[in-house]
Order: C-alpha cells, then structure tokens, then sequence
C-alpha cells in the first residue's frame, strides 16, 4: 500500500514538474507577431463616421486595481495587488459610470483587465464594455499568463471603443523588456490600430493605442525604442494619406507640469523625458498643461505628497487640427491616471 502511494505522489510531481515545465517554456517564447489582425466585437449601435469633428479620450484606468488607497511594489511600494476585492469592485463600477460621461466617439483605453489574479477575478473588461455598450471594440491582451489557472492567471490589455463603425483593426509589435518576471513572464508591448473612413469627405482616419514601457533602465532604453517604432508607424500611415491620432499612456514625461511634492529623488527613478527631437516636423500634442495624468504609486496617494506629472496624451499627424484638450482632475480617488479628452478635425 505504501508501495503504491508512494509511486502515486511521484507521478503527481512529475506531471506537476512537466506542466511547470509547459507554462514557463510557452510564457517565455510568447512572441508578438509584426502585424496581426483583431477581432472586432461589434455593435448594432456603432455608426458610420460623418465629420469634420471627433471626439477621443485616452485613459489608463489601471485594472480598476489602482485607488487612492493603493501602491504598487514596481513602484516601489508592498501591494501587487489591491488589499480586497471590494476595492477592485468599488473601482470598476466607478470606471464603468464615468466612462460613458466622458461623451467620446472613440475611447483608448489601457490596463483593462479579463479576470485576473491582480482583479480577485473580477472582469472589468465586460463591466466597461456593458456601459459602452453602443460601441464596437478590439481587446489585446499585453499581460497574457498563458495556460496559468485560475485564480493565479492574469491578462490586461489594451482596448479601443468606439461609437464609429471599426473598417479595421490589428496590433503592430514593439521593442519588449530584456528581462521576465519570475524568469516566465514577459509583457508583449503592442500598438492597437483601428481604421475608419469619414464618409463625408472621404478621409481615412487611423487611430492608435499604445501603453509604453515604465521599469525599463536608462541603458536598456527600451520606452525610447518604443518611441521610435511607434513613430515611425504612425508616419508610414501618415504618408499613406492618413490622418492619424497616437494617443494613450507614454509613460514619459509629455509637460514641464510639477505639482509641490515630498516624494524623493529614489522614487522617482522610473521618470523620463520623452525624446521631442524624435517627433517629426508638423505633427503636434493634445496636452492639458494644466492638470496632471498620473501620481506616484510609491505610496497611497495623498495630495501634496505624491509627485504627479504629464505622460498621458495624445499626438496628430499635421493634416488634423485640435479645437480643445482637457484633463478631468478626479483626484486620483480610483485611478492612479486621469482621462485626457480631445476634439478633433481634418485640416483639410
């Protein structure tokens, strides 16, 4: 009897051996392909686009995980995730009823989270999508902890929504980390692309949704390298007779924007000036100097403790022209970035 037990717990170790085995092998030679198409969820409500004017927003809303209440150890703080799933519930149906006030054609939204171990397996994905229910949307999964189980298995991403009928839409890849976490995962950076035709005056309208890199190191530069690939698509689409809208969350600075803060040097050592030199001549930003995208997470936030900065936003190609840009201050009470809504029109 012993015998067999004993042969019992050896074959359960071993296939809990080979299936560890199976999930690191498939987690580190996860590879975003250069181009690949994205399903289109789509909805009976979404229209076609009629100009001149459209309204974007670009949001980062954290997987509903990222309260005042919250810090994160990348950061430099304890939590990997929020203290209860309360928070997490409280965050998202928060995020759920602003969304739809936000009054946007299309939103660009990032962190959005399928359920997770990070969201105590709340979907915040079908919560956003039920109160923009009149919109088409793509979802691409940029944290995909690929055949990990539940309770344990993560996938946030990036989505777009839009009140516009979708023509189409695919991921383009961009420069990843050196470097995975728990020697597994690795996060698979993309650009969302989304494309539709202003029925009006037949121009084409090319949107792009980007979330960069934070924990890089200066010499491993990967933002940066971003930055140039994520330029260089949306040129390629400009010169193409495009016009053409990057918005989302560069995690670079965006504005000499500084609020009164106690949060030292040491915390801040993911902060970055984005490289203007990169961007090319006429394109320019849809920026709120005024208020700022994000705090530091070192911390729970308190006001006039957390530093904040600009590095949400958005740039255009130089045949769009912008009739007003806006930061909604909301005191980063359940999300550590604020939205930045823009209203645009073709130049020509």
């Amino acid at each position: 009897m012993l015998k067999k037990l004993a042969i019992a717990l050896v074959l359960v170790f071993a296939l809990l051996a080979a299936w560890a085995a199976v999930i690191a092998l498939v987690n580190r030679q996860q590879v975003r392909r250069d181009s690949a198409s994205i399903q289109i969820v789509r909805s009976q409500n979404a229209v076609d686009f009629v100009g001149p004017w459209l309204q974007v927003t670009t949001w980062n809303i954290g997987y509903a995980g990222m309260g005042a209440e919250a810090d994160f150890v990348m950061d430099g703080g304890t939590q990997m995730r929020p203290a209860q799933k309360a928070l997490v519930q409280r965050n998202a149906a928060w995020i759920a009823k602003t969304i739809p006030s936000l009054r946007s054609d299309v939103y660009f939204i990032q962190e959005l989270a399928e359920p997770s171990w990070s969201t105590y397996q709340t979907n915040v994905r079908r919560l956003v999508s039920r109160a923009l229910a009149g919109y088409d949307h793509v979802f691409t999964a940029e944290v995909n902890t690929r055949f990990v189980p539940p309770p344990v298995r993560t996938r946030v991403g990036n989505a777009f929504y839009s009140a516009l009928k979708i023509d189409e839409a695919r991921v383009r890849a961009l420069p990843v980390e050196p470097t995975f976490a728990l020697g597994i995962f690795r996060k698979r950076y993309g650009v969302e692309v989304i494309e539709f035709v202003d029925q009006s005056s037949e121009d084409r309208w090319v949107l792009m949704n980007i979330h960069l890199s934070s924990f890089d190191t200066d010499t491993a530069a990967v933002r940066e390298a971003q930055v140039r690939r994520v330029l260089a698509l949306a040129k390629e689409a400009y010169d193409g007779g495009a016009h053409v809208v990057v918005g989302g969350d560069w995690n670079l600075l965006l504005s000499d924007y500084r609020n009164d803060n106690t949060t030292s040097e040491e915390d801040l050592f993911w902060v970055r000036e984005f490289p203007q030199e990169l961007v090319p001549d006429g394109w320019t930003w849809a920026v709120d100097d005024s208020t700022p995208t994000v705090r530091t997470a070192h911390k729970p936030y308190v006001a006039g403790e957390n530093a904040t900065f600009i590095i949400d936003g958005l740039l255009f190609s130089p045949n769009v022209n912008i009739l007003d840009v806006s930061t909604r201050n909301f005191g980063f009470q359940y999300t550590d970035h604020h939205p930045v809504t823009a209203i645009l029109k073709s130049a020509e």
